[in-house]
């Protein structure tokens, strides 16, 4: 196809309910100037059925793969592998483009001098409860960052682009970027948008914004990685200890460090507070041990950068203490506030 820019991966696994919207927003945008590449992850539903058809129907725009399910971040690697377009984004096959996605962004890669290794997109989240559409989480902060479609950032210059949601989802990648980086998701393991997001960002040169088109993120859906209450929520912890890791072995600023924090106490929080009581031991003790192993200037320098607040400080010296198991008892929104209070009075006698 003439004029092909931009190839979109859709792994694919299970999602015979939400697809064909998923597979229409792609075949009939306002501008076609893309392809879409959907990966059947062994779905055991009628996934690839569908997908087969749609790939038959627009083979101009839809080409078909399948294999043995290997997981999310297998998937998309899959995917890469195909792609031969200047471009490529991902789609969650039940989620969908809005109608003008590829027109736009096609007209900002025309406006622009010189080629984005990024383009942030500003997605929309559906509620299937209540049927309406929702602001995306970070939209005050990308506002501020992407004040004007003339902005041009990286993580050097304004290290608060770290802190927008990781999402692969909700960008567009240059296709020889990510092969300068060597770039391939995690496999065989949750959370592949977390260490993508800060490895790619601190490689980046160019990133630029664009808010009038995005993604629509399916939300109460059910079987989501997101509402996961089972064990892979542990898996956060070797994530975020592979990214800490690097950044400190590759002489990443503090600042960039205390971003990276930022987000590992968020994720701890959350995980906390949505694991099964059957795992939530487990999660605090892995986090016990990433938390300790963590260089106490790493801390002071996240601490001074966002000014965190006295409730976190202490959870994070409750959990990097040998008292960090009484977290481990009842941590929950009901009685958590409980558990802080006599764990600081414990951490106070010491």
């Amino acid at each position: 196809m003439e004029n092909c820019k931009i190839t979109v991966i859709v792994p694919t696994y299970n999602v015979e309910r939400f697809l064909k919207q998923c597979l229409d927003s792609l075949v009939n945008q306002t501008y076609i100037c893309h392809k879409a590449i959907v990966v059947n992850d062994g779905s055991k539903d009628n996934s690839g059925e569908i997908a087969k058809e749609y790939a038959n129907k627009y083979p101009d725009i839809i080409k078909y793969v399948e294999q043995e399910n290997k997981g999310l971040g297998a998937a998309r690697n899959t995917g890469l592998r195909e792609v031969d377009t200047e471009y490529v984004t991902f789609l969650d096959s039940d989620d969908w483009l809005v109608p003008r996605f590829m027109e736009i962004i096609n007209e900002r890669l025309e406006q622009e001098r010189e080629k984005p290794d990024m383009i942030f997109t500003m997605p929309k989240v559906y509620d299937m409860t209540s049927g309406l559409y929702e602001d995306w989480m970070d939209k005050p902060l990308f506002d501020e960052i992407f004040k004007s479609r003339s902005v041009v950032v990286n993580a050097k210059l304004d290290n608060r682009i770290y802190a927008l949601e990781p999402s692969s989802c909700r960008k567009i990648y240059r296709t020889d970027f990510l092969k300068l980086q060597n770039f391939a998701f995690p496999e065989g393991t949750k959370w592949e948008d977390v260490e993508s997001h800060f490895s790619l960002l601190h490689a980046a040169s160019r990133c630029i914004g664009e808010d009038r088109v995005g993604f629509c993120y399916r939300i109460n859906s059910g079987g989501q990685i997101t509402s996961s209450s089972g064990k892979d929520r542990i898996q956060i912890v070797s994530v975020f200890a592979r990214i800490l890791q690097k950044a400190i072995e590759n002489d990443w600023s503090n600042s960039e460090i205390a971003y990276v924090m930022k987000m590992l106490l968020s994720f701890s929080k959350w995980s906390m507070d949505c694991i099964s009581i059957f795992y939530r031991k487990e999660l605090i003790k892995y986090l016990h041990e990433l938390f300790k192993a963590i260089p106490k200037k790493y801390l002071n320098e996240y601490y001074v950068t966002f000014r965190v607040t006295r409730k976190d400080k202490m959870l994070i010296r409750i959990i990097r203490s040998p008292f960090y198991s009484i977290l481990g008892n009842a941590y929950t929104y009901k009685n958590g506030k409980k558990v802080l209070s006599k764990a600081k009075r414990i951490i106070r006698r010491r």
